[in-house]
Formats: structure tokens, sequence, C-alpha cells
């Protein structure tokens, strides 16, 4: 997870053949304050992840 400027801000590794999006959660969960957007790629699109970034606060950008 980087901030809007490029910097790192935390990360998680997941196995080989496993998808991100489980770790995600726990990701967003160590972010230090709230965004105001959250911008990840289609592959994070989830009916479930969306109500996360909407319920902290934050607009999902996917």
């Amino acid at each position: 997870m980087a901030d809007g400027a490029g910097g790192a801000i935390a990360f998680r590794l997941s196995p080989g053949q496993a998808h991100e999006l489980p770790q995600t959660v726990a990701l967003l969960d160590r972010m230090p304050g709230v965004p105001n957007w959250v911008v990840v790629d289609r592959g994070y699109t989830s009916h479930a992840f969306r109500p996360h970034i909407w319920d902290m606060g934050a607009r999902p950008v996917i």
C-alpha cells in the first residue's frame, strides 16, 4: 500500500497462487488516517470490499 506520493505505508505477502483481495482489508486497517480515496485495479472489484471502503469514510476508485 502506498500513499498519494508513492511512499510505502505497509505491505503483506500472500501465498503464490492466492489472490491478494483477502489481504486488503488488513492493509486498510493499518492506514494512519482515513483517506479521501482508495484507488485499486479491477482485480479488487468485490461486493464485500467496496462497502468496507465506504464504511471507513473513503471513496472507492476501482
